[in-house]
């Protein structure tokens, strides 16, 4: 075999070797946080709707559930029961507990590039988006001492949205051992009063109940 055949090859052999690094990667994170023990539905609502300015809120679900190396705690509220609405609203809020806090980071930016991904299939009209993702240069960062955490990004500036845009807005927090996601329509505003309640979810005491 001439030099540069063997080359050639040992660069195929190097690509293959890193996807299925990667594909083996993405397989042990999921066995490692999301090997499912249970769930608890009588647990706590910590944000009501009406918390942030509206005149009604409902439940739409709740659940605690606990893995290998973590706990996650579930929440989905409404303003109106009625989705048709043009002034409907809601939220999802998720939690995540980790049990070894060096791993929190690790899980939240698993979950960001996991959003990151269906948000460029979505406006790519495709169900296979295979680039790199990179947490620094497509999410945008908040103010970590405005919103009292080690790590806050959200998906879009929630105060200048693009004009090319997925349907949803997230915001993703980190301090110590949790990690939050927040969904929300594009239509819901963010302002200092809303921000003043979202922060505190990150240290509710959902997970000793």
């Amino acid at each position: 075999m001439s030099i540069k055949k063997l080359f050639r090859s040992s660069g195929i052999l190097i690509k293959i070797l890193l996807v299925l690094f990667l594909v083996v990667g993405c397989i042990a994170i999921k066995f490692l946080f999301f090997s499912h023990h249970n769930t608890k539905y009588d647990v706590p609502v910590i944000l009501s709707m009406k918390d942030l300015g509206y005149n009604e809120s409902i439940v739409k679900e709740k659940w605690l559930k606990s893995y290998k190396n973590c706990e996650f705690y579930n929440l989905r509220i409404g303003n109106t029961e009625d989705l048709s609405l043009d002034d409907y609203e809601f939220l999802h809020v998720g939690i995540f507990n980790v049990y070894d806090s060096t791993e929190t980071y690790d899980l939240l930016v698993h979950e960001m590039k996991t959003i990151k991904k269906n948000e460029k299939e979505w406006l790519l009209n495709s169900n296979n988006y295979k680039n790199e993702i990179d947490i620094e240069k497509e999410f945008f960062k908040l103010d970590e001492k405005e919103w009292g955490v080690d790590k806050a990004y959200s998906l879009y500036d929630y105060n200048n949205y693009p004009d090319n845009k997925y349907y949803r807005n997230y915001i993703f927090l980190m301090k110590d051992s949790k990690a939050v996601i927040i969904e929300f329509r594009i239509s819901f505003k963010i302002n200092q009063s809303r921000i003043n309640v979202l922060k505190t979810v990150i240290d509710a005491d959902v997970f000793n109940k």
